[in-house]
């Protein structure tokens, strides 16, 4: 009777510990985009047994310094950009709270705002003696871009030392860019899928690391 006791015991104390290691809220960062001059940073939290909802905020900054070279009619050079962005997703997992490696597929939509700028030759503006003239000449060639965007996306989070994890995910999506078009835009400006005024739909594969709470 006594053992019988010791191990309802043991079982009640061992399942207690388990649901209380379940977590509620998590806190993650994506370091790949470091090298785009990105931070990015979300918070998760749980809203059932395999629901999550997940919040991304993301700000940009980076910086080149301009040419001390001409540059031909047709070339451009990237000097600077900064932005930010949010996104909100839903996030399913597909197996039990408690293993180790969790599964799980989502969707989400966002929004993010650019403004890149290129020196590049441009049509300018400009008043002599009261009149008003135009010229063709290097500048700097500003663009607000608006780029509201949805996403899809299943992948794995591995439990690793306690209440760390890594994630890898893998999807694709779809953003459109608003913003001023003019003849002779800058082809890195929305040529590509990474480009800040691309218009279209992309693949995307990332990972993420973070600590569960």
């Amino acid at each position: 009777m006594k053992n019988i006791l010791v191990f309802i015991a043991v079982v009640a104390i061992y399942s207690e510990c388990k649901a209380d290691s379940i977590p509620r809220f998590r806190v993650s960062m994506e370091p790949q985009y470091f090298v785009l001059g990105t931070f990015k940073t979300a918070f998760d939290l749980k809203i059932g047994q395999d629901d999550w909802i997940v919040l991304t905020a993301r700000a940009t900054w980076r910086e080149r310094e301009q040419p001390d070279f001409d540059i031909y009619y047709n070339d451009d050079s990237f000097l600077r950009s900064w932005g930010a962005g949010v996104e909100l997703a839903y996030r399913k997992y597909l197996n039990k709270p408690e293993d180790m490696a969790r599964y799980f597929f989502s969707f989400n939509l966002g929004y993010n705002y650019y403004e890149p700028v290129y020196y590049r030759y441009m049509w300018v503006d400009y008043k002599e003696d009261g009149l008003n003239f135009t010229t063709y000449m290097p500048g700097e060639d500003k663009r607000q871009i608006h780029q509201p965007k949805g996403e899809m996306a299943m992948g794995t989070l591995f439990r690793v030392f306690g209440s760390w994890f890594f994630e890898l995910n893998a999807g694709g999506g779809i953003k459109y860019s608003m913003f001023d078009k003019y003849r002779g835009d800058p082809e890195n400006l929305y040529r590509y899928y990474w480009s800040y005024g691309y218009s279209g739909t992309y693949f995307l594969m990332g990972f993420r690391i973070g600590k569960e709470f």
